[in-house]
């Protein structure tokens, strides 16, 4: 697996054209491959490009992994650094969807561990004074409850100009939940919040009698901030 960069000059439903031919934008044929990027936009207006190397997909380490992009978004500067690697009992030799803010001078790595596929799954974060490192991972920030399973891949979304949301995926079984055969993938939304010491907060089940309405039109990523 490997990284392609692609440009559509008629919008974001296309059609795009590959920006390099002869070979992959991002290539780790010695890490396994890399897959999962992600666009980071720091608040002096410096990019960066955030990916996973899959090197568990060769029974090996992987890593969480960040480089510097030119101006034009299109061109990678320097070399790439590693942010985290698997070498927690909780993350099952998996680490991947980094997804990087920053909220009053840190920042804030989110990013899956476990198996995509089983109530492994987790949602973590990691902490940085800088975003070269080191990072310090802080723990789970959204795992398999009664009510929940598997959730991981997550995005978080300001509403409004106030309100935090977690996007995310999550395992759901009919009639089973035991029965791999029986397993389903959906797309989850919840809201959420930093506690006075920063720590970030997902309310991780709603109510029966429950229902959000949310105007998305109004939603943004928060790159910084």
């Amino acid at each position: 697996m490997a990284i392609g960069l692609g440009i559509s000059t008629t919008g974001p439903a296309g059609p795009y054209d590959p920006v390099h031919d002869s070979q992959p934008f991002v290539d780790m044929p010695a890490e396994g491959g890399a897959i999962d990027p992600s666009y980071f936009k720091d608040d002096n207006g410096d990019q960066y490009l955030i990916w996973k190397s899959d090197g568990n997909a060769l029974n090996a380490s992987c890593a969480i992994w960040c480089q510097a992009l030119g101006a034009d978004g299109l061109s990678l500067l320097g070399t790439p650094w590693p942010l985290l690697r698997n070498d927690k009992k909780w993350e099952y030799g998996v680490i991947e969807a980094p997804n990087l803010i920053k909220r009053n001078g840190q920042y804030y790595l989110y990013y899956a561990a476990g198996h995509f596929f089983d109530w492994t799954y987790t949602v973590a974060y990691a902490t940085s004074e800088s975003i070269l490192g080191p990072f310090i991972k802080q723990g789970q920030v959204l795992s398999t409850t009664d009510a929940l399973v598997g959730p991981g891949k997550s995005c978080i979304v300001t509403v409004d100009s106030s309100s935090l949301w977690m996007i995310f995926h999550s395992l759901y079984y009919l009639p089973d939940r035991n029965d791999p055969r029986v397993t389903y993938r959906a797309m989850d939304i919840l809201p959420m919040t930093y506690d006075a010491t920063g720590k970030p907060v997902v309310q991780s089940s709603w109510g029966s009698d429950e229902q959000v309405l949310l105007n998305l039109s109004n939603a943004s990523a928060p790159s910084s901030g």
